[in-house]
């Protein structure tokens, strides 16, 4: 029969090995915001950003390849991997839609890789 004495260490042990798990997936849960939030924020970023050119596009009656222009540039400077082609703009007498997808690849511990399919969509009605 165990003494009381070991009983309460093997109890301890049990409390540590309990912490460390709990450490561990708290690091692995911080690990995997720290990669997924600055991908939303950048998206949401960017949409404000589509948002505002085509409302001054729409304003000011610029050109589409102006507005596709800035988009490029704008996701250049920001290193969003966007290409030409996956910028496309419906203009109709009612409304302009600009649609843009692009995909952001990062790579984890272990070099596993987590695609970002980002598609966004923004709708501007004309006035």
């Amino acid at each position: 029969m165990r003494s009381v004495l070991e009983r309460a260490r093997s109890r301890r042990g049990g409390g540590r090995i309990g912490l460390i798990i709990t450490l561990i997936i708290v690091a692995a849960i911080v690990y995997a915001l720290t990669k997924y939030v600055p991908v939303r924020i950048q998206r949401a970023e960017f949409l404000d950003y589509i948002e505002e050119k085509a409302r001054a596009m729409v304003a000011l009656q610029g050109t589409e390849e102006q507005l596709v222009d800035d988009i490029l540039e704008y996701a250049k400077r920001e290193g969003i991997p966007l290409q030409e082609e996956a910028v496309t703009i419906d203009r109709s007498e009612s409304r302009v839609v600009v649609k843009v997808h692009y995909v952001v690849v990062q790579t984890l511990i272990g070099g596993k890789e987590w695609r970002h399919d980002i598609q966004l969509e923004k709708e501007i009605p004309r006035v």
